[in-house]
């Protein structure tokens, strides 16, 4: 589980820097320092505190060149992240310049301190972040995790019909679709609405193979 969880937030960073590369004008070239590829070798080998010491000690040193700022800083927040620390995570986030904070890469480094918090039973600070997370503006996939973790949050709150509405917005995939219908007819049995519940199962029900 540990290493599916690290190569999950390795992925979220490497979508947000490809994102941000999108959106950004091409930087300038630079020379890539010796101590930024071991930072990224110790993060790809799963040392995220090595990575990290790393990082923050040439950062402490004012030694990155300005045109690897914002990679450095996804990698920091990403890492501090990973720790278990998303009071960290946003701390390094909000170094980046405001014309940075619209980007997809920013969103889904957002998106994963929300699950940090969520993970770590920070209910308030979960929802707090996820509220200045424009759902409107994602991309279809992103709107998928805004609304499953909204749900999640609201019904660990007991806040049962809100996460049944959360629930009944996910639509990308039939993964996807499936767990918000059951999460969905979860939240509503809690405030004993049986027969929407059941409404909400019948599609998966009736998509079940009979047994042969």
């Amino acid at each position: 589980m540990a290493v599916n969880v690290h190569r999950s937030l390795i992925c979220v960073w490497l979508l947000a820097m490809a994102s941000w590369h999108v959106a950004w004008p091409a930087p300038a070239a630079h020379n890539e320092p010796p101590e930024w590829r071991a930072a990224l070798y110790d993060l790809f080998q799963n040392r995220p505190l090595k990575a990290l010491t790393r990082i923050l000690a040439r950062d402490a040193q004012g030694l990155w060149p300005s045109s690897l700022m914002d990679e450095v800083i996804a990698a920091e927040a990403a890492l501090y992240a990973e720790l278990g620390l998303p009071e960290a995570s946003a701390r390094a986030l909000a170094k980046l310049k405001t014309n940075q904070h619209n980007t997809e890469g920013y969103r889904r480094l957002q998106l994963l301190m929300v699950k940090q918090y969520f993970s770590q039973g920070q209910l308030n600070e979960a929802r707090q972040l996820l509220a200045q997370i424009d759902v409107s503006r994602l991309p279809p996939s992103l709107a998928t995790e805004w609304h499953q973790l909204k749900g999640q949050i609201d019904f660990s709150q007991g806040r049962y019909q809100e996460a049944a509405e959360a629930f009944a917005q996910i639509s990308v995939n039939p993964t996807w679709l499936a767990l918000g219908q059951y999460n969905q007819a979860v939240s509503l049995l809690r405030q004993n609405k049986l027969t929407e519940a059941m409404t909400v199962l019948q599609p998966l029900l009736s998509s079940e193979s009979p047994d042969e």
